[in-house]
C-alpha cells in the first residue's frame, strides 16, 4: 500500500469521524463508523487501482460499509444508520458534482455532462450497494430468528 493511499484512508477516517461527531454519535460509535469508512475507501482505492469503473468501486465499497453497519448494529444494539451515514461520507461524489457545476458555469457543457454522468453513476451505485446489503442483512436476520423460533 502506497503512502498516498494510506493518507487517503486516514483522511476518510477523519472526515467520517467529524461527520459522526456532528451527528452527536458517541465516541465508540464514531470510531466504528470511521473504521467502516476507512475500509470502504480502501476497497474503493483497490478497485480504482485495478482499473475498475468508479461506479463499480463505489458499489462494492458501499456494500461493504452497509454490511459492516448492519453487523455492528446487531452487535452494539444501535440503528444501522448510526454507522452507515458517516461510513459512506468518503464515497459521496461531491467532487464530481463540483466539477460538473464549475464546467457548466464556465460554459463547457460536454465536460459538465461527463462529470454529471460520473457523479450520478456513483450515487446510484452507492444507493444500490446500501439497498442490497441492507436487504440481505434483513433476510439473514429473519431466517436466523425463524430458525431460533423467535417471531417478530
Amino acid at each position: 500500500m502506497t503512502a498516498k493511499i494510506t493518507l487517503e484512508i486516514f483522511w476518510a477516517f477523519g472526515a467520517s469521524a467529524c461527520c459522526a461527531f456532528y451527528f452527536n454519535a458517541e465516541k465508540k460509535d464514531a470510531l466504528i463508523a470511521s473504521a467502516l469508512a476507512g475500509v470502504g475507501w480502501f476497497l474503493f482505492c483497490v478497485f480504482k487501482i485495478n482499473g475498475a469503473h468508479e461506479s463499480f468501486g463505489c458499489f462494492c465499497a458501499s456494500c461493504a460499509v452497509a454490511s459492516g453497519a448492519e453487523a455492528f448494529a446487531v452487535i452494539v444494539k444501535r440503528p444501522a444508520t448510526v454507522y452507515l451515514v458517516p461510513g459512506i461520507i468518503p464515497l459521496v461524489p461531491g467532487g464530481g458534482v463540483f466539477l460538473m457545476m464549475r464546467s457548466a458555469v464556465q460554459g463547457d457543457f460536454s465536460a459538465s455532462l461527463s462529470y454529471g454522468y460520473g457523479a450520478l453513476g456513483a450515487a446510484i451505485a452507492i444507493a444500490l450497494g446500501i439497498a442490497i446489503a441492507s436487504s440481505v442483512a434483513r433476510t439473514v436476520r429473519a431466517a436466523i430468528a425463524k430458525h431460533r423460533g423467535v417471531h417478530r
